[in-house]
């Protein structure tokens, strides 16, 4: 058939285009791979430093890997729960959880060592610093990961 054999009709619908709404399951899917990349994320601020640290049986060795684990902690879970919202502030704390048990663990080991066995020895800080170091590091780092949120929240508020 021709089309200029019946000319011009004039029944052509104009079909207004909607923006497409983001779908539903791609969502949910990457609010769960943000929530697992971050949760991995706060692990690996935590294992890197203390891995790499040649002798945290001091004091100020200890302390100085703490301020890495610390800031490089706060920049990571703050950088997700600014650029993701809710996923990245529960994936952050969500990581807190099994970077607090390897600190304890590795606090522990070193507070505990072998005496008697020369490299073996205990640590010179006290033993207690097993269980306050992991509760105080993820105490400070979910006030500031919770504190970002609200700030977010509070910006996106008054921007949008």
């Amino acid at each position: 058939m021709d089309k200029e054999k019946f000319g011009f009709l004039d029944t052509d619908e104009v079909v207004v285009k909607k923006s497409r709404k983001s779908d539903f399951e791609k969502s949910v899917l990457g609010g769960c791979v943000t929530f697992s990349i971050a949760s991995t994320a706060q692990l690996a601020a935590v294992a890197i430093p203390f891995l790499l640290a040649r002798s945290i049986m001091s004091s100020d060795d200890l302390f100085k890997v703490l301020a890495v684990y610390l800031v490089a902690a706060g920049i990571v879970g703050t950088l997700f729960t600014v650029l993701t919202g809710l996923a990245g502030l529960f994936g952050s704390l969500a990581g807190l959880i099994p970077a607090a048990t390897f600190l304890w663990l590795r606090l522990a080991d070193a507070v505990t060592g072998l005496p008697g066995i020369e490299g073996m020895q205990p640590a010179e800080y006290p033993a207690a610093y097993a269980y306050i170091v992991p509760l105080v590091c993820s105490a400070v780092l979910a006030g500031d990961f919770v504190g970002a949120f609200f700030v977010r929240r509070t910006l996106a508020r008054r921007l949008g």
